[in-house]
């Protein structure tokens, strides 16, 4: 009977031990991810793309919403309204905030705290991939407000073109084809040409200076 208890109380120091294990791997684990994402920074990012929509883009939106309905809805360039090009600028901005969030992953999230990426590269870190984000940007753009026919030409001229509730937001707001132009597309690839170059001139000025001294 002793022995019974015995053994049952080491089952239970055990069973308490290996909880403990787990409890403190997973405690390990948090603390990792925690340090690898910084939420500070998250929130502090947050805060203030928050600001931005709050205090700029809803008011752009609010004075294209005023144009197409009782401004006259007049066309400014291109052919396209004055207020489909307001929405547009709105719409640049999140793909913006987009390419941004790309950005907060290369840099803060993995090389600067990756210990093989900063033993390769060192301080060339952040000079490599800062102008990523006009890279991403381009990406961006190509993806979500660059079509040439079908639906995602009507996507990318309207991001709501499916809806008929709000027609400042969908083909009844003209467009005029911008979105498909060989000029937009060209600004496009040589915003990511002019993103690539830059790094690597950056780079290749660090390696410079970094041989003289």
């Amino acid at each position: 009977k002793d022995d019974f208890f015995a053994d049952d109380a080491l089952y239970d120091d055990e069973e308490s031990t290996m909880s403990h294990s787990i409890s403190d791997k997973m405690r390990r684990a948090r603390m990792k991810f925690r340090n690898f994402i910084r939420p500070d920074l998250i929130c502090e990012n947050t805060r203030y793309w928050g600001r931005v929509f709050v205090r700029v883009l809803l008011p752009i939106l609010g004075l294209a919403g005023l144009l197409y309905y009782y401004g006259g809805n007049p066309d400014f360039w291109h052919g396209a309204t004055l207020s489909w090009w307001l929405i547009f600028g709105v719409r640049q901005t999140l793909t913006y905030f987009l390419a941004s969030c790309v950005e907060y992953i290369l840099i803060r999230c993995i090389a600067m705290r990756s210990s093989l990426i900063l033993k390769t590269m060192g301080p060339l870190t952040t000079l490599f991939f800062k102008p990523f984000i006009f890279v991403w940007w381009g990406i961006w753009d190509l993806i979500l407000l660059y079509g040439t026919n079908g639906a995602k030409l009507e996507f990318a001229e309207h991001w709501l073109y499916n809806q008929s509730y709000i027609e400042v937001f969908n083909e009844n707001n003209s467009g005029a084809g911008v979105v498909k132009g060989d000029f937009y597309h060209g600004v496009l690839v040589a915003l990511i040409v002019a993103g690539i170059l830059t790094t690597m001139k950056r780079t290749w000025v660090a390696l410079l200076l970094g041989r003289k001294t």
